[in-house]
């Protein structure tokens, strides 16, 4: 019994241990891999339009083979890479595929031979390519600031003037003769315009009754107008980067479109019989949902359905156009319409304003 035991403890003892030596494998193992290190960078990383990997330390097994794909961004050069291995093996494009049989680091040569604005950026809207900037629309009635990028770091003691021009009715859009609009009334102090690296930060946020026109919504730009952004020096200057580059314009000039508005969606939609009529009634719209305006839409499209409470337009049995003569004289909209020997006939209004753009549809409401 005895022999059987110690036997037994012996079997116990190498079951125990197997995983112990076998992690011990593992740790050796792991401990044999060897790592190489990869360190990317560039002469200006404002000339990088697009890298990846990003710049950057990296590490990669011993041997591997990474690739890099790269593009310099607009005004720049690519001259090459350099640094450890490099040479000339890289093509034209940037694109690059290097070897880690050790440490590498390499690095983008790049000329700046243009300095030049690349994107600009109002707040509420994507950024755009300072290239597209002949069609920007969808600019918020609220803008409270605007962002331009440059290609190299600004220098930052430039004296910059920004205004923001409502481009008159004879389509002059040049930012020098601007007709009616006084100009004094729409300079916002250079205090507040910052100058960030390669960022002109400019906020509009205290200087709204300064250049908008409407004194009952002196908060807001006017909606479906062309506007000018003029950015320039005091003195006819030119702006320019760290290096003492003048960018070739003396001024920056976009013309940018405001925001349409939208009507307020119909509400307190109910309907009652009369006899063999029905009668359908709704609060009355604004014709501006974004801001507190006193003048309500003109027109309204009823729809009617047989089928389920929840319908689109698309799904109506028929859609009905109701004009509304002097809209701002009724506190509520009523329409009578002929009664249809038909159970489970739903209804949605919706507004539509002068500029054709609609509310979205109303609560539905069931004729019973």
């Amino acid at each position: 019994m005895a022999g059987y035991l110690k036997k037994f403890g012996v079997i116990l003892i190498i079951l125990v241990l197997l995983p112990v030596l076998s992690s011990c494998d593992g740790l050796q193992d792991e401990a044999e891999i060897e790592y190489n290190y990869l360190n990317i960078s560039a002469d200006n990383q404002y000339g990088v339009e697009q890298i990846e990997p990003d710049l950057g330390r990296y590490r990669y097994e011993d041997g591997a083979v990474v690739e890099i794909e790269f593009a310099e961004a607009a005004g720049y050069e690519f001259l090459g890479w350099e640094g450890d291995d490099s040479g000339d093996v890289a093509g034209s494009d940037g694109d690059y595929s290097i070897q880690l049989d050790g440490d590498k680091n390499i690095r983008a040569a790049l000329r700046l031979n243009e300095f030049k604005p690349l994107e600009i950026d109002f707040s509420g809207i994507e950024p755009i390519d300072y290239t597209d900037t002949d069609d920007i629309t969808g600019v918020p009635h609220n803008l409270e600031d605007v962002t331009i990028f440059f290609n190299n770091a600004l220098y930052p003691d430039n004296e910059l003037e920004v205004r923001i021009e409502k481009v008159n009715d004879n389509g002059n859009d040049n930012g020098n003769d601007t007709g009616d609009n006084d100009q004094d009334e729409d300079i916002i102090e250079t205090n507040n315009v910052e100058i960030d690296e390669n960022k002109i930060e400019i906020s509009l946020t205290d200087w709204r009754d300064r250049f908008f026109t409407d004194e009952d919504q002196d908060e807001y730009l006017e909606f479906a107008e062309e506007y000018q952004l003029i950015v320039e020096t005091p003195y006819d200057d030119y702006i320019i980067d760290v290096d003492n580059r003048e960018y070739q314009n003396d001024e920056i000039v976009v013309n940018f479109m405001v925001e349409e508005p939208y009507p307020e969606t119909p509400e307190n939609v109910r309907i009652e019989r009369k006899g063999d009529d029905y009668e359908i009634s709704w609060q009355r719209s604004r014709a501006n949902a974004q801001i507190d305006v006193d003048e309500y839409v003109k027109e309204y499209r009823l729809y009617k359905f047989t089928g389920e409470s929840d319908f689109t337009e698309d799904d109506a049995d028929e859609e009905i156009e109701i004009d509304v003569d002097n809209p701002d004289d009724k506190k509520v909209i009523r329409y009578e319409g002929e009664i249809q020997d038909t159970e489970n006939i739903y209804y949605r209004v919706k507004a539509i304003n002068e500029y054709d753009n609609d509310s979205g549809l109303s609560e539905t409401v069931e004729l019973d």
